[in-house]
């Protein structure tokens, strides 16, 4: 599937796991049902699993959602197709500080900045491990 036609997202640090995106992601995926990818660190899939159960068992059996675990970059880039009321689709690069605040935002809906985020996404997304379904997410064991 083009990355354009679906939610993709890096999830560097902890920008993920927050309860208001969270709560986003499960009325994009479930409520709206539009299709969501992540690919995140083993860290911020464990607070996933451990933190939000419920929400990331219905977002697991959801159609259209997958969840990878593994190496991200040390900034996050969420792309979007046509979100919202708009015509072409865009990427968001975000610089993230240690404590995982936003240092920086740019956002570009050019030809040229979609397929370099096609690149980087796919760069880590192959590399990562599909963990969808893989365990019951409501366990604590630690996963790495």
């Amino acid at each position: 599937m083009p990355l354009v036609d679906r939610l993709c997202h890096f999830a560097p640090i902890s920008d993920v796991d927050h309860p208001v995106v969270v709560r986003l992601l499960y009325e994009h995926v479930v409520t709206q049902g539009n299709p969501a990818e992540l690919v995140v660190t083993p860290d911020v899939f464990e607070t996933l699993r451990t933190e939000f159960p419920r929400r990331m068992t219905v977002l697991a059996e959801a159609d259209g959602f997958s969840l990878f675990v593994g190496h991200v970059p040390s900034y996050s880039i969420g792309l979007f197709d046509r979100f919202g009321s708009e015509d072409r689709s865009r990427v968001h690069l975000l610089v993230l500080t240690e404590s995982g605040g936003v240092h920086g935002s740019i956002v570009n809906d050019t030809d040229a900045a979609l397929e370099w985020a096609q690149r980087r996404y796919d760069e880590y997304q192959t590399e990562a491990i599909e963990r969808t379904g893989d365990q019951p997410i409501g366990t604590s064991r630690k996963l790495s």
